[in-house]
């Protein structure tokens, strides 16, 4: 008997990566994770993974080899100016396709692709532009242009942005496009998963991955601290460590989504 390919893609999503405790929540359950929700794909945002500002190659390994597919990235993208000298040797690394004068080193990094039960998959990040402090391309405008060269993959979009209107209307904008759009950025997970009415899978934020007890992965002494004095904080390094994430199921006849579910746990 002729076995039939696998209809579904399941994408697995966690949240920003804020430093070592997130790294290691990341690093010794995504194998687990992946079993558990039988998940085709496993994506991370890794714009905080070092020190909570950018991403060394070492690090980038560390992930790649425990099981993570695909390493997004946000403004954050030249923390650590090593990531110059090794993307063109990280090919599952994506960075933000709409930045304005992207580095010649990463122009390579602005998608990921990977054939998956027999149909191509497209990862893209995209930055907001509000309060992102950088030199942005309209992200509308960007993705518009990405699709119309390719419209053929399922497109699956991190939108790294301040703003939960910004995102929402967005999302409206990809839906009937794009299969899944996440947004990251702000550390803090939002309630508002949902399957848009073109059946493109939506959440505002999905979270991170580090200190239960921080401000968005920083140390909360140190942040209370600086609300009364001024000064600078730091990536909370002790606590125990959370993995927020998504789970979502796509038809890949369709593209369209057919499931979305919130993960939200605590690990040692």
């Amino acid at each position: 008997m002729k076995l039939l390919n696998n209809p579904n893609l399941t994408v697995l999503v966690l949240g920003d990566i804020v430093g070592r405790i997130g790294r290691n929540a990341v690093i010794r359950n995504c194998r687990f994770l992946k079993e558990k929700y039988h998940a085709d794909l496993l994506i991370v945002n890794g714009e905080n993974a070092t020190h909570g500002n950018g991403l060394i190659y070492k690090q980038y390994l560390d992930l790649v080899n425990a099981g993570v597919d695909c390493i997004t990235m946000g403004n954050h993208i030249y923390g650590k100016k090593e990531i110059l000298e090794y993307a063109k040797d990280a090919n599952r690394l994506v960075v933000p396709a709409n930045l304005e004068n992207l580095e010649d080193e990463l122009k390579n990094n602005v998608s990921f692709e990977q054939i998956v039960n027999n149909v191509r998959v497209k990862v893209i990040n995209l930055l907001g532009i509000a309060n992102i402090n950088l030199a942005v391309k309209s992200p509308f405008i960007a993705f518009k242009e990405i699709y119309e060269a390719d419209p053929e993959p399922i497109y699956i979009v991190d939108y790294h942005a301040e703003l939960t209107a910004e995102k929402n209307s967005f999302g409206y904008e990809l839906d009937g496009r794009a299969s899944l759009m996440f947004g990251t950025h702000t550390h803090v997970q939002t309630a508002d998963e949902r399957i848009m009415p073109e059946g493109m899978a939506y959440i505002s934020d999905v979270g991170m991955c580090g200190v239960r007890e921080s401000v968005i992965g920083f140390d909360y002494q140190e942040v209370k601290k600086v609300m009364w004095e001024g000064g600078s904080y730091s990536v909370a390094m002790k606590g125990k460590g959370m993995l927020n994430g998504l789970v979502v199921t796509i038809d890949t006849t369709t593209k369209k989504a057919t499931s979305i579910e919130r993960i939200n746990i605590d690990v040692e």
